[in-house]
């Protein structure tokens, strides 16, 4: 699996969106956070820059959970903040279920804890749907693997996700939505839509009372992939889970206002975790030091077990 690191203190691993690689979205929130803490971000299988598993049907939302496991023991760390965003939530959550001793705070953005299609655009039919369509390309590999790559060409889908509200017309950055689009081109549709299936397959409608560790919801007012409401419910059922509401903010609200994000994020990590987040004057000596290397990418081999 492929990771990257950057800068030192109180680590923050990043879990991204289904379809999303480490490259997109996260970064113009990584990088100022990353004088104050360290933010560890990592591909999927089958995703970005890590490889694919076989065989493709194979993937799970527990795969990502144990491999996330993985990229921590990788990097030495006993605990540490999950940040998840869209399908991150989940694999946050499932992680905080089998592995709870290695999460000391969480911070869900635009995501919900179970079955996405459930709610996905408010549209009762959607997981219906989403089941007609998964079943069909499942039975049709080979005509899938023809036609995906020309559902993302970018002068036909950035149009169409600006006018339908997929993302903020204005906000969201060409730049962004093309290495989303060239992503999804390259990746797997079985591997998509087999860890589509693995969400809609989950729930932890029973463990939101007992998450005790701070945690931290960003929900955006016109997110139609994952209503607000969802993340409201979280937040009521949380306890001590504080709420951070985005206004215009689209289901990926963290690219069209990254200074809310990295900032909010920030007051709260001093909050919750004062000794582990650098100070403004540890944080001038380090940029003042021209030797200090406090980035590093690195290439994780998956566990056999998880490749058979």
């Amino acid at each position: 699996m492929f990771t990257v690191s950057r800068g030192e203190g109180l680590p923050l691993l990043f879990c991204n969106g289904l379809g999303v690689s480490a490259d997109s979205f996260w970064p113009a929130i990584c990088r100022p956070l990353s004088a104050h803490v360290r933010t560890i971000n990592w591909d999927y299988q089958g995703h970005g820059r890590s490889e694919n598993p076989l065989p493709e049907t194979q993937m799970s939302l527990r795969i990502c959970v144990d491999d996330l496991i993985q990229v921590m023991d990788h990097y030495g760390l006993e605990k540490a903040v999950l940040v998840g965003h869209s399908m991150g939530v989940q694999i946050g959550l499932e992680c905080l279920r089998y592995y709870p001793e290695r999460v000391q705070g969480f911070i869900p953005m635009l995501g919900t804890f179970q079955r996405p299609f459930d709610t996905f655009m408010r549209f009762k039919y959607a997981s219906d749907v989403f089941e007609k369509v998964s079943s069909w390309i499942f039975d049709h590999p080979d005509t899938t693997a023809e036609v995906w790559p020309k559902l993302f060409q970018t002068w036909l889908a950035d149009p169409v996700a600006r006018v339908a509200g997929i993302v903020n017309r204005r906000y969201f950055p060409s730049s962004e939505i093309e290495m989303y689009l060239g992503h999804l081109r390259k990746m797997s549709p079985l591997i998509f839509f087999e860890l589509a299936r693995s969400l809609q397959e989950h729930s932890a409608d029973d463990m939101l009372e007992s998450v005790e560790i701070p945690t931290l919801i960003f929900a955006g007012e016109k997110d139609l992939f994952t209503p607000p409401e969802v993340s409201k419910e979280m937040h009521a059922r949380i306890p001590s889970a504080e709420l951070q509401w985005v206004q215009d903010g689209s289901h990926a609200a963290m690219v069209e206002h990254p200074d809310l994000f990295w900032l909010r994020m920030l007051h709260f990590l001093q909050k919750h975790f004062p000794e582990q987040v650098l100070s403004p004057a540890q944080v001038l000596a380090n940029q003042s030091s021209p030797t200090l290397q406090n980035t590093s990418e690195s290439d994780l081999p998956l566990d056999s077990a998880q490749k058979a």
